[in-house]
């Protein structure tokens, strides 16, 4: 009898793995396909529901090896912030412009004078400039630009390689004058279908080695 289900055991096993092997190849043709499709993606924008801009984007999926290759050992500063991880779980970089069209302050006490006055100027530097304009009674900044650079990585780490191992998320600005407040990073976790657990493939495997005896 048992050579009897022999053959059909082994023709379900073979399909069991040309199913696998199916779903496995479409799952890296769309990865592929999606890539291709992240990489000529541009920062687009739109308002949500609390009434202000979100700007989204397409994500890239890589491997470890390819985010090193590809990626982080491209730019320093990439390579400066995930060094302190054992592994990565997501990289985020994104570059800031703050920009207040009008700033007027009026002073308290006037300047008294003759004549009116005025100056205006400009001051830039590496993270901000303004434009300026003082007169008797007031002082108005039009506009104010703030700059930054920041990513955000999130993965494990530990104090030693075979320390405890906790999943971490680091925000890093490159603007000095900038300061995280607040925050707060949340992973989900996807459990794999029962046909990818290591335990069916090694059940199947035993049951099938059992009845080719």
């Amino acid at each position: 009898m048992v050579k009897n289900i022999t053959p059909y055991v082994i023709s379900l096993l073979l399909l069991i793995l040309l199913t696998v092997q199916c779903n496995k190849n479409n799952r890296h043709k769309n990865t592929y396909l999606s890539n291709l499709d992240a990489l000529t993606d541009t920062v687009k924008y739109y308002k949500n529901k609390t009434g202000t801009q979100t700007a989204t984007i397409k994500t890239l999926q890589l491997k470890n090896n390819e985010l090193n290759d590809y990626i982080i050992n491209k730019d320093e500063e990439l390579k400066a912030v995930t060094g302190e991880f054992s592994s990565l779980q997501s990289v985020v970089k994104y570059t800031t412009l703050t920009k207040f069209d009008t700033i007027y302050i009026p002073l308290e006490k006037p300047i008294i004078t003759e004549k009116r006055f005025e100056v205006s100027g400009e001051k830039k530097s590496k993270w901000f400039s303004l434009n300026y304009t003082i007169t008797n009674d007031s002082l108005t900044i039009a506009p104010l630009l703030t700059y930054t650079d920041a990513s955000v990585v999130t993965g494990i780490k530990r104090k030693w390689f075979l320390g405890k191992e906790t999943l971490t998320t680091d925000v890093t600005f490159t603007n000095p004058n900038i300061t995280v407040t607040n925050l707060k990073s949340v992973t989900v976790m996807v459990n794999n279908p029962w046909y990818k657990k290591w335990y069916v493939w090694l059940a199947a495997g035993v049951t099938g080695g059992l009845l080719l005896k």
